[in-house]
């Protein structure tokens, strides 16, 4: 039982555990793996049926899947039940109990918990004037699929040596994803239009991006040089007929990459990992949509056109 805690712990945060009233023993199974610094995905089954007191939650969100069984989660007066399939979340700093049958399984998601707020705050262009607070209802049919894709992506990237700049985007997806697919504290006041911007203030953010594009960069960083919110940061980029501001950093991280694909004797992954690009498939067809060829027709002419100058 110790050891379990022990475990558990290191992983989530202090809790206490103790064994239902028919269970003899724990039979545990947990598997860890971190996106970056803070954040992460595990996977937990205890085997027993067991009861988690895991007191105020201390700065922990927890994403959570049931892949078999049954539990619930209570927080302050709310309460919920798991099934398989079903996603929960779990907010932080809430008292909170656990109930999982000893067939329950679950694979969730950490996310870091200052930079989820952080985003918030800063799609709002303000301060929190109170704890982030997710409903404590299982996600729609919906956005439960989008999740599920998510975490797909998440799974493939897991333990691969992401550059900071691929790291930050699949972190900071996923994190808006979170704030606008499901409902909380704030979900009112984000569905709110924007303050409209002046023209300068959006040029003074196109020239922030281009001056940092080679830099892990996110539409918060830019909404933040400019002193504004994010909403309005990208309301403004569409008021003035622009591309939206990621549009803008991805057009210029593209004519980066391609200008490492002429010079590099690398692959067409290792350039789009260093540019900030997770998915091969899409940066191929961004790519190609962009330049009219694929990044693998670029680099072997590129090749090509080497090996021809070093023959003559």
């Amino acid at each position: 039982m110790e050891e379990a805690i022990s475990h558990v712990s290191a992983v989530y945060s202090a809790h206490g555990l103790s064994l239902g009233r028919r269970a003899r023993r724990i039979d545990m199974r947990l598997e860890s793996c971190g996106l970056e610094r803070g954040s992460g995905m595990v996977k937990l089954a205890y085997g027993a049926d067991v009861d988690v007191d895991a007191a105020d939650f201390p700065d922990l969100f927890l994403i959570m899947t049931c892949i078999n069984g049954n539990g619930s989660v209570t927080q302050a007066d709310s309460r919920a039940a798991w099934h398989s399939g079903l996603t929960l979340p779990v907010s932080a700093n809430v008292s909170t109990r656990f109930h999982f049958e000893e067939n329950f399984e679950q694979i969730s998601f950490r996310p870091d918990a200052a930079a989820l707020s952080a985003l918030c705050s800063n799609l709002l262009g303000r301060p929190l004037e109170c704890p982030l607070r997710f409903e404590l209802i299982p996600f729609s049919a919906d956005f439960s699929a989008a999740w599920q894709h998510a975490l797909q992506l998440l799974g493939s990237a897991t333990g691969m040596p992401l550059p900071p700049m691929a790291r930050q985007s699949l972190s900071q997806f996923l994190n808006s994803l979170l704030l606008h697919g499901h409902p909380h504290n704030f979900s009112a006041a984000l569905s709110r239009p924007p303050q409209p911007l002046p023209r300068a203030v959006v040029a003074r953010a196109e020239e922030y991006i281009k001056a940092h594009s080679d830099q892990a960069l996110s539409v918060a960083d830019i909404a933040s040089a400019t002193g504004v919110s994010i909403r309005s940061l990208q309301a403004g980029f569409r008021e003035a007929g622009a591309e939206s501001p990621m549009k803008r950093l991805r057009r210029i991280r593209l004519e980066q990459a391609r200008d490492q694909l002429l010079r590099t004797s690398g692959t067409v992954t290792d350039v789009a990992l260093q540019f900030g690009f997770l998915h091969l498939g899409r940066f191929s067809a961004q790519y190609q949509a962009a330049f009219g060829e694929l990044p693998a027709a670029t680099l072997a002419r590129a090749r090509r056109a080497r090996s021809a100058r070093q023959r003559a």
